[in-house]
């Protein structure tokens, strides 16, 4: 894989994590995506994808800082709490179809011996 195809790789992912933060991940195949992750590593480009990752990742974060920053004092404390529980539950999805993807990958592994 040349770092053409890498890239093309990453943002599909980068996309995937934009669309995952905004609620939008019904329409995503968390099988597909992980599948390219692993193939991003598996072809030496692991370190496209965790600086990717690092910089989405930190970009998200510091776009919510920014928004916090900017509500009223009487209303900052209600507003974490819900930006919190919206990333609690981003990241048990993400969690929940990576232990499903991979425990499947066992059952199908243990079938093919």
């Amino acid at each position: 894989m040349d770092r053409n195809a890498a890239q093309q790789i990453w943002e599909i992912l980068a996309n995937a994590i934009d669309e995952i933060y905004n609620r939008n991940a019904s329409q995503l195949s968390f099988e597909e995506l992980y599948r390219n992750a692993y193939n991003l590593v598996l072809h030496k480009h692991g370190t496209l994808l965790y600086d990717g990752v690092t910089e989405k990742l930190s970009s998200h974060l510091l776009n919510t800082v920014n928004r916090l920053a900017d509500i009223e004092e009487t209303k900052l404390l209600d507003e974490m709490a819900s930006t919190w529980s919206e990333h609690q539950v981003s990241k048990r999805k993400l969690t929940k179809r990576q232990r499903q993807h991979n425990h499947s990958v066992l059952i199908e592994g243990r079938h093919q011996t």
